[in-house]
């Protein structure tokens, strides 16, 4: 199983990515920031970009600045805590909305996704940890889901944003409205999500990508920890 990339792991205990309970995967990372947030004392604006960066294999260089001393007691998890109430507030805005979102169904499906894409939900286990939220919030937040399946796919995932753009050669400002005619799309995450585990449809997934034309090359199938083995050797 491949690594987290990000430097809680330890914290995450996520050296095994147990994919059918992916709440407690979310559970263990916010309580990874409160030790982080309570430990580095941070103002509100700080702690925002904490949770952005946990997030982000750029969370790798703040980690690597930081004093030995104070990694030694985030990880010993000193004040877990202190900052729930702060955490929630956060967590409300950008996962729930909380009264934030305002409009029609379409608009609050715009403002939930360009929230979503701020936090860049890819660092621990990629299309999973997407789907996750999107069943949980779309679905329960009553957007229609010919609104909200394109969008997930064109504008949340940077893969199939990716695989848009190559396969249709159209300019990425174009994306909403191309993403809103594929009904095709609909059709099938309107079955995929109402079956059998996260895990299990993983497989199916990549057998439905071959048979539509959002396919490219299938060695850019976005992977558990957001990349092909195939790109990173490209990088290289």
């Amino acid at each position: 199983m491949p690594q987290p990339l990000h430097p809680y792991g330890t914290i995450l205990n996520l050296d095994i990515i147990d994919f059918r309970n992916i709440e407690k995967l979310i559970d263990e990372w916010i309580a990874a920031l409160k030790i982080a947030g309570t430990t580095l004392k941070l103002e509100r604006k700080s702690f925002i970009r904490l949770v952005e960066l946990s997030l982000e294999d750029s969370m790798k260089i703040g980690w690597d600045n930081i004093l030995e001393d104070t990694k030694a007691n985030i990880l010993a998890g000193d004040s877990k805590s202190a900052i729930a109430e702060r955490l929630g507030r956060l967590i409300k805005i950008h996962f729930i909305g909380d009264g934030y979102f305002k409009g029609s169904r379409v608009e609050k499906a715009r403002e939930y996704t360009q929230a979503l894409i701020s936090l860049e939900l890819r660092s621990v286990c990629a299309v999973d940890e997407y789907i996750y939220w999107f069943r949980k919030y779309f679905f329960q937040s009553g957007v229609a889901i010919e609104v909200a399946a394109p969008m997930f796919f064109a504008k949340i995932c940077s893969p199939w944003r990716k695989m848009l753009i190559q396969s249709y050669k159209i300019p990425e400002g174009q994306l909403d409205s191309v993403a809103r005619k594929m009904s095709f799309l609909k059709d099938k995450l309107k079955d995929w999500f109402y079956q059998a585990s996260i895990q299990k449809n993983m497989k199916r997934l990549r057998g439905m990508i071959k048979q539509t034309p959002l396919c490219c090359d299938n060695n850019d199938f976005p992977t558990i920890i957001g990349e092909s083995s195939e790109l990173r050797k490209k990088k290289k």
